[in-house]
C-alpha cells in the first residue's frame, strides 16, 4: 500500500476530530463577533436594561457584501480582512452561520496539515507520518480548526510560507526559482492580512530570504520581502491607525523572570494542553515542562546539524530559525509596547515549527535510547507524544476548557430546564460586544435579558431596577464576562449589588450544569 494511502487516512481521521469540536462547543466572544461582522446589520449595541434575546438575535441576519466588511474592519476593529474576507465568501454560498464559518477553519486547518505532508514527505520521509499526526493533533492546530477566528489561516499560510522556502542539505547551491519566490512572499504578505502578530514569524521568514539572497548573491530571493511589502501595503495606513487600540489590554509588561515563565508554559502550549477540566494542573504543567524539554532538544538537534553541515535553509534550520528570532522579537515588543500578551492564543503562530522540533525532540530521544538499548524502538517516543496529544483532546459538552468550552449551551440548557418564562439572564457586557452577542445566541428568541450597565458603578441602580422582573421568576442567571475578575476564580463576589438584590427576594445560590467551571462563565440563583 502506498503511503499516501496512509495520509488520506490520517486526514479524514484528523477531520472528524475536528468536526467533534464544530458539533460541541458553544460559541465564544470572538467568535460572536465574526459571525455579526459577516452579518449585513451594522452592529448596535442595546442600552442597559431588559430586553428579548432577539433583539440581538438579528443582529445575525444577513450577509454582508465584501466592500462593506472591509469598512467595517477598517473602522470597527483592529484585525486586519484576509480571513474574514475568506469566511464572508463562504457564507455568501453557504449562509451566515456558526457551523459555516467553523468549517471554514477546519477546510483552512485541513490545507495546512495537507501542506505539512508534503513538506515532511519531502525531508522527513521514513517517520513523516508520525511528525504529521503530531502537527494535526497540536492543541492550536485542533482547537483553531473549530473556531471561527483567523488562527487557521495563519497556520496554513505559515507553513506554505514554510514550504516554499525550504530547500535540501545542498540548498545553498541551488538556483532560486521564480513561483517558490513569488509564493512565500504572497503567504508572508497574507499572515499579515490575517494577523498582526504574524510579524513574530513574518520578519525571520523573509529573513531566510535575505540572508540566502546575500549568502549566494542570487537576489531574485529578495523578491520575497517585495512582494509580502506590496500585498500588504495598502492595508498599512489601516494598521497605523489601529496601532493606538486597546491602549488597556494586557498592559504591563511582567518582568524577564515573569516574561520568561509565561513562555515556558505559552510555547509548549501550543503542542499540549489539556482541554478537560478533569485532567489534573499537574499533567497541565509537567506536560508542557516535557513538551518544552522536546522541543528544546529537537532544536539542539538541529542546530548541531547546522554546526556539523551545509544545511543552512533546510526545513529544520527554518523552524529553528523562526522559533528563536520570533521569541526574542516577541521580547523585544512586550518590552517596548509594556505589554504582558499573556494569552495562550497569542503563540499560535509558531506552532507548526515548535510542533515540528518537539516530534524531532521526541524522535532524537528515541534514538538515543535505542543505542544504549538495541531492542528499543527508536519511534516509541515519537508515537508516544502523537498518543499524548490525542489523549489530551477532548470537545466534550462541558469538558473543553479553552475559549468557550461548552457553558452558553448549558446557560441554554439551565433556561430551559426551568422554562423561559421563569427564567431572568442577566448579562455583563464588560467593554465590548462579544459577551452581548454571545448570551443571546444560544437561547430561545422569546427569552427575557437584562444587560446591566457597563459601569460597575451603576450596578446598584441595575440592581434595584431588576427587582420587578423578579417576580414570578423561580431562576435568575448571572453571565459574566471575560472583561473582569481573574478567569481561575468565582467571579460572583464581583456583582455585589445584584446578588444582594437576588438574595433579598428570596434566590439562593444553585449548583449549575458546568459544575467544573463554577463561577468561572456564569452562576445560577433559584427560589
Amino acid at each position: 500500500m502506498s503511503r499516501w494511502y496512509f495520509y488520506f487516512i490520517a486526514l479524514i481521521l484528523l477531520a472528524i476530530v475536528y468536526s467533534l469540536g464544530v458539533f460541541s462547543r458553544s460559541i465564544w466572544y470572538d467568535e460572536a463577533i465574526t459571525l455579526q461582522s459577516n452579518a449585513a446589520v451594522d452592529y448596535v449595541q442595546p442600552g442597559p436594561g431588559p430586553l428579548a434575546a432577539e433583539q440581538v438575535q438579528r443582529q445575525f441576519d444577513g450577509v454582508r457584501i465584501l466592500p462593506q466588511l472591509i469598512d467595517n474592519y477598517i473602522e470597527n476593529d483592529v484585525h486586519p480582512p484576509l480571513y474574514f474576507g475568506v469566511a464572508n465568501a463562504a457564507t455568501w454560498v453557504f449562509g451566515n452561520s456558526l457551523t459555516v464559518m467553523r468549517f471554514v477553519s477546519v477546510a483552512l486547518v485541513l490545507a495546512s496539515v495537507v501542506l505539512f505532508a508534503r513538506l515532511m514527505a519531502r525531508f522527513e520521509p521514513p517517520r513523516a507520518l508520525a511528525y504529521v499526526l503530531a502537527y494535526g493533533l497540536s492543541f492550536s492546530v485542533a482547537t483553531s480548526a473549530h473556531d471561527a477566528r483567523g488562527y487557521a489561516m495563519v497556520l496554513l499560510l505559515a507553513v506554505l510560507a514554510w514550504l516554499t522556502a525550504a530547500q535540501p542539505a545542498d540548498g545553498a547551491a541551488s538556483r532560486p526559482v521564480l513561483w517558490r519566490v513569488v509564493v512565500n512572499g504572497l503567504a508572508c504578505g497574507g499572515l499579515l492580512l490575517t494577523h498582526y502578530f504574524a510579524v513574530f514569524i513574518v520578519v525571520p521568514l523573509l529573513g531566510v530570504q535575505v540572508l540566502r539572497g546575500l549568502v549566494t548573491r542570487r537576489f531574485l530571493y529578495w523578491l520575497s520581502p517585495l512582494v509580502a511589502f506590496l500585498v500588504f501595503l495598502p492595508w498599512l495606513p489601516v494598521m497605523l491607525h489601529h496601532m493606538g487600540a486597546r491602549p488597556d489590554q494586557m498592559t504591563g509588561f511582567p518582568g524577564l523572570v515573569g516574561w520568561v515563565k509565561e513562555m515556558l508554559a505559552f510555547l509548549p502550549g501550543q503542542v499540549f494542553s489539556a482541554t478537560s477540566f478533569e485532567v489534573p494542573n499537574l499533567v497541565q504543567k509537567y506536560g508542557r515542562l516535557a513538551c518544552f524539554a522536546l522541543i528544546a532538544l529537537g532544536g539542539s538537534g538541529v542546530l548541531a546539524a547546522m554546526l556539523r553541515g551545509p544545511r543552512r535553509w533546510d526545513h529544520a534550520t527554518i523552524a529553528l530559525f523562526v522559533v528563536g528570532v520570533g521569541v526574542g522579537l516577541f521580547l523585544v515588543a512586550s518590552v517596548l509596547m509594556d505589554r504582558s500578551f499573556n494569552a495562550l492564543r497569542y503563540w499560535t503562530f509558531f506552532t507548526p515549527f515548535v510542533a515540528y522540533l518537539a516530534a524531532r525532540g521526541a524522535l532524537m530521544l528515541g534514538q538515543g535510547i535505542a543505542r544504549a538499548i538495541p531492542v528499543f524502538p527508536a519511534l516509541a517516543p515519537l508515537w508516544l507524544l502523537v498518543a499524548g496529544l490525542a489523549a489530551m483532546l477532548n470537545f466534550g459538552f462541558e469538558t473543553n476548557r479553552n475559549r468557550g468550552g461548552g457553558f452558553y449551551r448549558s446557560i441554554a440548557a439551565e433556561a430551559a430546564q426551568a422554562g423561559t418564562d421563569q427564567t431572568l439572564i442577566v448579562v455583563d457586557p464588560g467593554v465590548g460586544r462579544g459577551a452581548t452577542l454571545a448570551a443571546a445566541f444560544e437561547v430561545a428568541p422569546e427569552q427575557l435579558l437584562y444587560l446591566l450597565p457597563r459601569e460597575p458603578g451603576d450596578w446598584a441602580a441595575a440592581a434595584a431596577d431588576l427587582a420587578p422582573l423578579l417576580d414570578n421568576r423561580s431562576t435568575v442567571i448571572l453571565a459574566f464576562t471575560i472583561d473582569r475578575g481573574s478567569m481561575n476564580t468565582d467571579k460572583t463576589a464581583l456583582y455585589g449589588d445584584i446578588v444582594a438584590q437576588l438574595h433579598e427576594q428570596g434566590f439562593a445560590r444553585a449548583p449549575i450544569l458546568a459544575a467544573a467551571q463554577d463561577g468561572r462563565h456564569y452562576a445560577k440563583w433559584t427560589r
